[in-house]
């Protein structure tokens, strides 16, 4: 796992520093880099426009976690109905899922805003606040869990 994360952050990284490399001030502006680096890229009239591998990765990557959260939607909610068959509420969820992705924005500045301003706030209220509760209750949790189990070890 952790040798995936390193080379996931290293060719993150490369792609930043080549998008920067490449473009330059002029970088912030354009939207979809690499996309547009890509687009740049002409070899020997061999590799040219090859913008489609990029664009096929990004279907992929998206593809691949829409999968991810919904498997852990299914899951969490079947846990929590105490559900027998986990399968059962796949095809609801994936229905409601895409009509929320097909009536959710009206035009792309509703998407853009909401991506800029206000799922930076979702993502620190419900991610890091959750994360960071979590560990203080296990700091605490654990000095006092430590202290009456060596106790119980030491009377048995």
């Amino acid at each position: 796992m952790y040798v995936a994360i390193a080379v996931n952050g290293f060719l993150l990284m490369m792609g930043v520093v080549g998008a920067i490399m490449v473009l330059g001030p002029a970088g912030p502006e354009i939207k979809y880099t690499m996309f547009y680096v890509v687009q740049l890229i002409d070899f020997q009239d061999v590799f040219t426009r090859i913008e489609a591998l990029i664009g096929i990765g990004w279907i992929m990557g998206a593809y691949m976690k829409a999968s991810i959260v919904l498997f852990i939607l299914n899951f969490m909610i079947s846990q929590l109905l105490n559900l027998k068959d986990d399968r059962i509420l796949l095809f609801p969820i994936a229905i409601i899922a895409f009509l929320m992705a097909v009536t959710s924005y009206d035009h792309e500045q509703e998407f853009v805003e909401m991506v800029s301003t206000v799922w930076p706030l979702m993502i620190t209220v419900f991610g890091v606040v959750p994360i960071l509760f979590f560990t203080i209750y296990t700091m605490v949790r654990g000095d006092r869990g430590t202290g009456s189990s060596s106790q119980k070890n030491a009377e048995s």
